[in-house]
């Protein structure tokens, strides 16, 4: 970094954490905090992101270099979580333009061999799925707190764990999740009319 102080690479406003104090404000992440940070890591990982440990140590170096700036009202889980989200829909982004290769997603191969349901079955589910995923992703786009409750909800989270994951007490979760539910409500008068 040329000698520069990193708190020094990018000016900051007073809406925005320095870099050291971001430094400082990581330092003091609990335990709890980081194992979400590496549950959200995995989660972007197994949906095309790459590995895991890369996603955290990118998206760390983007806010150590001054490329990426955390708001004070956002917490340091949060923000991480949605710098590691957009790392993702980078390499998503680059694979659909042909740019890049697509890697296997860790234990694909390892559990080929099961007696659930047969492979032609499970790629119908993940064409349906995937196409309603979408949409939902699409209708609660920009909106972080909803977009992270639905990473949450498909990575198999519930109550203690969302609040942990967005940060946030069980009242605020049923607020973010009655706005789900609305949104929800949304695509299927939508559907319906399709």
């Amino acid at each position: 970094m040329d000698g520069q102080d990193p708190q020094d690479l990018v000016a900051k406003g007073e809406d925005t954490l320095s870099v050291a104090e971001f430094e400082t404000a990581f330092g003091a992440l609990s335990q709890v905090d980081l194992i979400r940070l590496r549950h959200v890591a995995l989660y972007f990982a197994n949906r095309g992101g790459g590995e895991a440990d890369d996603l955290l140590q990118e998206a760390l170096a983007r806010v150590l270099e001054g490329r990426r700036s955390c708001p004070r009202e956002v917490s340091i889980v949060q923000f991480v979580g949605g710098i590691v989200r957009s790392l993702t829909s980078e390499a998503n982004e680059t694979r659909r333009k042909g740019l890049g290769p697509v890697p296997m997603a860790a234990g694909v191969a390892e559990h080929a061999e099961h007696d659930g349901p047969s492979p032609e079955r499970e790629v119908a589910s993940l064409i349906d799925d995937g196409a309603v995923l979408t949409k939902v992703q699409a209708m609660i786009a920009g909106d972080d707190e909803l977009e992270l409750l639905v990473e949450g909800i498909c990575d198999g989270m519930k109550g203690r764990e969302l609040e942990e994951l967005l940060g946030i007490d069980s009242k605020r979760l049923a607020a973010v999740q009655r706005r789900l539910r609305r949104t929800l409500a949304e695509l299927k008068a939508e559907r319906a009319m399709a």
